[in-house]
């Protein structure tokens, strides 16, 4: 089974999942302060962002991409980028060059991240959960070119203290959803084959008379 198939059957049973684990309402707020997209600047740009949310007392927006995992229900319920189906790859609050991903910039407010090869169809669709102090944002990449993939960032909308001063980031977590092209039954297949092969037959029954 390839990791591409894999990938797929993990979303399903995420978001089949999910119907049975819900995240508490007061667990985080979507305030839009500061606005996810007014002042983050990123290569290649994002398709689209949502946030800032607030956290509540002691939660987190991701812990080890479980079900139960508060971007997972933003993700794979809320829907808030289209359709579920979106499988956690990785998180890290360190600069590592480890997992599938590279990343330079935690404890700042600049960086880069590169997503390796992964089996992926590439270009993939990427969601990026950005956490900084109490708040974080969630930015959305349509298609990501790879492999590898590389994104740098400059990420000022997810939290500010009360003076206004940007906050460096905790941690960041990647979630993917393939681009694959959806391939044809064998049926249909094989009727494609007899039609191509009558063709053939006929345009040599034309070319002897």
């Amino acid at each position: 089974m390839t990791k591409t198939i894999f990938i797929r059957l993990a979303g399903l049973v995420m978001a089949a999942t999910f119907g049975l684990i819900s995240v508490s309402a007061n667990a985080y707020t979507l305030t839009n302060d500061p606005d996810c997209g007014a002042i983050s600047v990123f290569s290649p740009d994002y398709t689209s962002c949502v946030g800032a949310y607030d956290l509540g007392p002691g939660e987190n927006d991701v812990t080890d991409g479980g079900a139960d995992n508060i971007v997972n229900d933003i993700l794979n319920i809320q829907d808030v980028f289209g359709a579920e189906d979106w499988t956690f790859l990785e998180k890290d609050d360190t600069d590592s060059n480890g997992g599938c991903l590279s990343v330079i910039g935690i404890n700042s407010t600049t960086g880069m991240l590169t997503i390796c090869d992964g089996g992926f169809d590439w270009p993939i669709e990427v969601a990026i959960s950005f956490k900084a102090a109490g708040s974080f944002s969630i930015y959305y990449w349509s298609a990501l070119a790879g492999p590898p993939g590389s994104i740098s960032w400059e990420v000022l909308g997810v939290s500010t203290n009360n003076n206004g001063g940007i906050q460096g980031l905790s941690h960041l977590s990647v979630y993917v959803r393939n681009g694959e092209m959806d391939v044809a039954e064998p049926g249909t297949l094989a009727l494609f084959g007899l039609g191509l092969l009558g063709l053939a037959a006929a345009r040599r029954r034309k070319a002897t008379r």
